[in-house]
Formats: C-alpha cells, structure tokens, sequence
C-alpha cells in the first residue's frame, strides 16, 4: 500500500484571535485527502522533531541530532565534516522583565542584508576561530573547531516565548552569553540595521545559535521520495539516500 505524509506546519491555526480569520477558509483539496486519511492521536510536535521521527531518529531526536549539518547537506547537496551550529538572524524586543524573539522568514531579510549582516558579524567572531556562512538569508551556518561545552535551545521552541531561560547554558555557556552579547553590538551599529530602523522595520540586532552537532552516519529509510523546499527535510531525505525534489505547486 503506497501512503502519502503531508507535514502541514500550524495546520490546526493559531491559537488566539487570529483563529476566526481562517475558520471558513475552502482547502477542498485538503479536505479530500484527510477524508481519505486515518486519525491517530498524537502529541503535539515541533516541524524538526515530526521528521526526524518519521526518518526513524528518536522521539527527543531534535535535542540530540545535529540539524545544523543536516539542514546544510539539504542547502548544498554535499556532506560537510565537523562540527556545525544554525546561526540564525533575530530580532529580540526586550522588555520589563523578559525579552521576547522574533526569528525566520517574518523578518524579511533580503540576501543583500543578510550578506553585509554576516560579513560584520565574521569580523568578531573570527578571534573565535569561527566564521559564519549566509547560505539563505534567515538560515546561517558556523563551523566550530570543536564541540562546545554549552547548551543550546532550538529556534522554534524559543520564538514568541521568554528569551532569558533559554539562553545557552553548561560549563561554556557564560562565554556562548558574552558572544551574543558582543554580537548584538556589532548589529546594533550596522549601517543595515539603521537603514531598517529609519524605514520602521524590526532590526536585525542578533544571532541564535542552535541545533549543533556533526552529520549523522547515513541511515536508511522506507520513504520512496520527498518533496520539500525546506533544507532540513531535504537533509534527512539526502543522508536516508531518499531521492528529494522541490515543492510542487
């Protein structure tokens, strides 16, 4: 029996008063599929851990599987050696007594910002012995020279929520901190950041670092094929020698 999986992110809606907005929205097309489908109750789960699970990885695969060397293997199609943190750009509005993030495609970073972003941000954390890579405009990469001492948290887990209990944490997580800081210097001064600023954009004032770890050994899988546009999916596919393609309309 040939079985399709659909991962339709935030397909239950927003949980607030957006939700009447969509309540009445046709997906005929949907409709149909999940008329066809079987209902199994389940957890809720972030996008990354649902598809390392259904690549065979464990159910807290995502805090223990290295999704930055997996999303990039989806970026480039090549498999990179040594040890690799997601360096995404944010916003983080700080507040009272809590800060809150902003991360992803809601920022609307252009290549053109994210190229000059990433090149300032090189400048401080090459005395590191690490350079960031821009490969699309909201997923940045860096290569470590070694694993580090610290704890990370995944994006998704810390957009919209309380920044502060989430910042890295273990034996390196106070100089991991400090970087952070630093970087969000080097933002804030960006001839980028104050052209977004005089233009009433939100600012591009700092870094996440998340999802670290080196490229799991290949694995196989049932999956006869994936459509995905999103690097981390097409990552696994690729490791599984799961034959991946784009999106189709």
């Amino acid at each position: 029996m040939r079985e399709l999986i659909l991962f339709v992110p935030g397909l239950s809606g927003p949980r607030d008063g957006r939700a009447a907005a969509i309540e009445d929205l046709p997906l005929q097309a949907l409709d149909r599929l999940l008329a066809r489908a079987d209902r199994v109750a389940v957890p809720p789960l972030e996008l990354e851990t649902a598809l390392l699970q259904s690549f065979g990885f464990a159910a807290n695969a995502v805090q223990g599987v290295a999704v930055a060397p997996l999303a990039l293997l989806g970026e480039t199609g090549e498999r990179s050696a040594g040890f690799w943190l997601r360096a995404d750009p944010v916003h983080i509005q700080a507040g009272i007594d809590k800060a809150v993030m902003i991360g992803g495609g809601a920022l609307a970073v252009s290549p053109e910002e994210a190229r000059a972003l990433c090149a300032e941000v090189a400048t401080q954390m090459e005395a590191e012995g690490m350079r960031p890579q821009a490969l699309a405009p909201a997923r940045w990469y860096v290569r470590l020279p070694h694993a580090p001492r610290a704890r990370f948290s995944p994006l998704p887990e810390v957009v919209g929520a309380d920044l502060y209990p989430h910042l890295p944490s273990g034996e390196d997580g106070r100089a991991w901190r400090g970087l952070l800081n630093h970087v969000q210097m080097v933002l804030h001064a960006s001839p980028v950041n104050e052209r977004r600023r005089a233009e009433g954009r939100p600012e591009i004032n700092g870094l996440w670092f998340w999802g670290g770890g080196a490229l799991p050994e290949p694995r196989a899988s049932d999956h006869a094929g994936l459509w995905a546009d999103d690097p981390f999916a097409r990552g696994l596919a690729l490791n599984a020698g799961v034959p991946a393609a784009p999106l189709p309309a």
